[in-house]
């Protein structure tokens, strides 16, 4: 799990609005983001974006995410048939946000500190490789505009884990990079955009 010094980062608007508690692990921590998208209170637009590796992509993420767009935590990847089961089941996604037209899909794994699940770090049945695929696969089938796996990290994570590696490796794997768009995104850079901008 993520340090004392992580935890230290958040900014006030990130709070339980029914208890006023703050986030203290992975999950509680996805929902407040989705409350604060929900709200409008994340400048996506000085957010940047990373590639795989970790190094500026040269965007931000407001190129994925909109306003009006709908984020939600822990939701499930429905399948069509016994095949797409085998591949992702009823996974939840951490995060999972749509655009206002359907036409744009990203899947956030957030990760700050927690092991990779539902298959672990293996390139092509762990966890990102099957976000990766059910990506893929509904893109074709319903001729998404975008379709972007999104790992959710911290700079200490990524200084103490193999987190990127593990990314990397998945992406790399059947030319995935060629099928779906992927990033990796900093939760101290939301943290820093989110002070900076005043959200409450």
């Amino acid at each position: 799990m993520a340090s004392t010094a992580f935890w230290g980062q958040l900014p006030s608007a990130f709070v339980d609005p029914i208890t006023g508690l703050v986030p203290t692990c992975e999950r509680e921590l996805s929902a407040c983001l989705c409350l604060l998208q929900d709200r409008s209170q994340i400048p996506w637009d000085v957010v940047p974006l990373c590639g795989i590796d970790g190094s500026p992509a040269g965007a931000t993420a407001a190129s994925l995410f909109v306003r009006d767009g709908t984020m939600l935590a822990e939701y499930l990847l429905c399948a069509r048939d016994y095949e797409d089961v085998k591949v992702w089941g009823a996974m939840p996604a951490d995060l999972i946000y749509v655009s206002p037209d359907n036409r744009s899909v990203v899947i956030v794994e957030n990760k700050i500190g927690s092991r990779f699940t539902s298959g672990g770090a293996d390139p092509q049945f762990g966890q990102l490789g099957r976000q990766a695929e059910y990506l893929f696969r509904w893109k074709q089938r319903r001729g998404l505009a975008s379709a972007s796996l999104v790992l959710l990290t911290s700079n200490e994570c990524i200084a103490t884990t193999k987190y990127l590696r593990v990314f990397a490796d998945t992406l790399a794997h059947e030319s995935r990079t060629d099928r779906i768009q992927a990033f990796v995104i900093r939760w101290d850079d939301i943290f820093s955009a989110v002070s900076t901008k005043g959200a409450v």
